[in-house]
């Protein structure tokens, strides 16, 4: 059986480069090796418990920070979790309390390490999956504030979820959706909103009939992953990713059997150091966190 007993213990450093970035950083992967070969269950007993829902693992860019989702089932209770490493260790996860009472899933911290963008049931969505964009910015004592909505100028009964940005570029936020307004391709689509410009624009080339989700810009802006339940996939949803090819998103590909099951995988990351690939598998009323070597996409890339 997992526990929690092991939440604390000293500190493996994985010295690593980011592709986008010059200056080196280094996260503790909780002390853990990176799958290579098979994805596997993110830190077990530490992160992914038992009897519980965890999900949207997301590590800032230093390295000093961990934030993912707690559930009580797929449905209730959706809260933000944090945890800080400091004096060679990572300290015992808490919810994010400045977030509210309100269900609040699926965070994203900026590159910069001052917003952290998550979905929130806070009006106007409500707790059945229809949430809204948020963000909570730092102030200068490096406290995150209350949180602000994100209005992308859209009314919708299916909610928005999943934002995120690349590090090559803060001002374009990818997210999923239904949004009649602007024509849907399927049941869920892929978009961008342009902040600047205040402008929403589908992913027309990589959505399909089916349900498209959880659109994720790799940190170089090279690629997008996304879930799909579209035909040809191992089971409910699959991984997908794309390769920007001339400034154009290329033909689906989709992650295979290291990553896909017979079950669903959803909410695929690249941390920000860009080594691993984490991502969600709800199973048996239960839900935990899986990661992999990277790598996996790279194989992909033609």
């Amino acid at each position: 059986m997992k526990t929690t007993t092991q939440l604390l213990f000293p500190a493996i450093l994985l010295f690593t480069s980011c592709k986008s970035n010059d200056k080196a950083i280094s996260i503790d992967y909780f002390g853990l090796e990176i799958p290579i070969e098979k994805a596997d269950i993110f830190a077990p007993g530490i992160i992914s418990l038992e009897n519980r829902w965890e999900g949207n693992a997301n590590f800032s860019v230093d390295g000093q920070e961990f934030y993912f989702n707690v559930f009580t089932d797929s449905m209730r209770d959706k809260a933000v979790y944090q945890s800080k490493y400091a004096n060679g260790k990572w300290n015992l996860p808490a919810k994010l309390e400045i977030l509210g009472s309100y269900g609040n899933w699926e965070p994203f911290i900026s590159y910069s390490g001052k917003e952290l963008f998550f979905v929130s049931s806070r009006p106007p969505g409500n707790e059945l999956w229809n949430g809204r964009i948020w963000k909570s910015i730092r102030d200068e004592e490096n406290n995150w504030m209350s949180p602000e909505i994100v209005d992308i100028g859209y009314p919708t009964d299916n909610g928005f979820w999943f934002p995120n940005h690349s590090r090559s570029n803060s001002n374009v936020l990818y997210f999923g959706g239904n949004i009649e307004e602007i024509g849907s391709v399927g049941k869920g689509d892929l978009h961008t909103y342009f902040i600047e410009q205040d402008s929403v624009v589908n992913i027309r080339t990589l959505n399909s009939e089916y349900e498209d989700w959880d659109p994720f810009i790799s940190p170089d802006e090279s690629y997008l992953m996304w879930a799909s339940d579209r035909e040809g996939g191992y089971g409910g949803t699959d991984i997908y990713v794309s390769f920007k090819v001339e400034g154009k998103w290329g033909e689906p590909k989709n992650l295979g059997s290291k990553v896909n099951s017979s079950k669903y995988e959803v909410a695929p990351r690249i941390s920000s150091d860009g080594r691993v690939l984490f991502f969600d598998r709800p199973v048996d009323g239960t839900q935990d966190i899986f990661w992999i070597s990277s790598s996996v996409i790279e194989e992909l890339r033609q």
